[in-house]
């Protein structure tokens, strides 16, 4: 059970290792009018998170196991969970590559960010629940890392009460980013508006490194527990 809290902790981090949903929250919050908009945001982005972690636990259950009941000692997940990870870790290796690739060959920084960030100053509260929910459910990244996690709530490891405090925990983890920010702001208030335009204007310049570094990574962990699932 342990190991695999530790694998969800650092598949928690791939999402949160997310730049363009932290300058679009850092953008609301230094934004006149738009403040409330980054609470709202940040809800979309927890909900969003929230649903399909919990979506693809439930699917998740309905794979085959190496054992008899969930959370029973010794329980097992098979083979098809392996090499499901193993499939899943190839896939964020894929995208981390196609992303490194547009950074070498020039593509400027601008566009790489969605069209929704050049209006996040902006944004009403509704259109930013709506963004932030899809941007965390759906974007390719965290829709990977989002099954990942399912597999690994869903396994037989764990028992239903583990898996509700494994999702809680992923969730709050992979929101923690975005939340930070705004209670810095609202605790700080103008105190940490330079220090949120400074970590703004890095995120813009390594953005793409960043969060190719970040799938890279995860990328390799998933393989590499998938192959001990396959042995």
């Amino acid at each position: 059970m342990g190991t695999v809290f530790i694998e969800i902790l650092a598949l928690s981090l791939g999402i949160a290792i997310s730049p363009v949903p932290i300058m679009g929250t850092i953008l609301m919050l230094i934004s006149p009018g738009s403040k409330s908009a980054s609470v709202g945001f940040a809800f979309g982005w927890v909900s969003g998170i929230a649903v399909a972690v919990t979506a693809f636990t439930f699917i998740s259950l309905l794979l085959p196991t190496g054992s008899s009941g969930k959370g029973m000692p010794g329980a097992e997940p098979g083979p098809l969970f392996g090499w499901l990870q193993i499939g899943l870790g190839i896939l964020l290796a894929v995208v981390a590559v196609v992303q490194w690739r547009r950074k070498a060959g020039g593509s400027s920084t601008g566009d790489a960010l969605p069209k929704w960030m050049t209006a996040a100053d902006k944004l009403s509260v509704g259109h930013a629940v709506t963004i932030g929910f899809f941007y965390a459910a759906f974007r390719p990244k965290n829709l990977l890392i989002a099954i990942a996690t399912g597999l690994l709530i869903g396994s037989p490891e764990l028992n239903f009460t583990q898996s509700f405090l494994a999702i809680v925990i992923f969730t709050a983890l992979a929101s923690f980013t975005i939340a930070a920010p705004i209670l810095a702001y609202f605790f700080g208030n103008t105190k940490v508006e330079g220090w949120l335009e400074a970590t703004s204007h890095w995120l813009v310049r390594n953005t793409l490194i960043v969060t190719s570094a970040a799938m890279l990574a995860l990328a390799a962990i998933l393989i590499w527990n998938g192959v001990g699932h396959v042995r």
